[in-house]
């Protein structure tokens, strides 16, 4: 529902300033292999989230990097509440 949409919006919110802090830290942004466990686990000890995101259907955030949508620097969504890529319910950081 809108809630659910509305919450999850803030929450990747919420992590893209854990990656962009990540960013500021190390040079550049977390890989895709490395994804956004290394915002939780990482070789410096520094935690910038407590625990990798599930969001409100209980699945994990997607992350790429580079980014296709945002080339320039990178890809967060959840798959909403369908849990299918690519549909209309999908919740993303490169468009409003």
């Amino acid at each position: 529902g809108a809630a659910m949409e509305h919450l999850a919006k803030a929450e990747i919110r919420n992590i893209s300033q854990s990656v962009e802090m990540y960013n500021v830290d190390n040079g550049s942004y977390p890989t895709t292999e490395q994804g956004l466990q290394i915002l939780v686990n990482n070789d410096r000890g520094q935690k910038y989230l407590d625990k990798t995101p599930n969001d409100y259907w209980g699945r994990l955030y997607h992350y790429r990097y580079p980014g296709i949508n945002n080339p320039v620097s990178y890809d967060l969504w959840s798959d909403g509440q369908d849990g299918i890529e690519g549909t209309g319910d999908d919740i993303v950081n490169w468009r409003e």
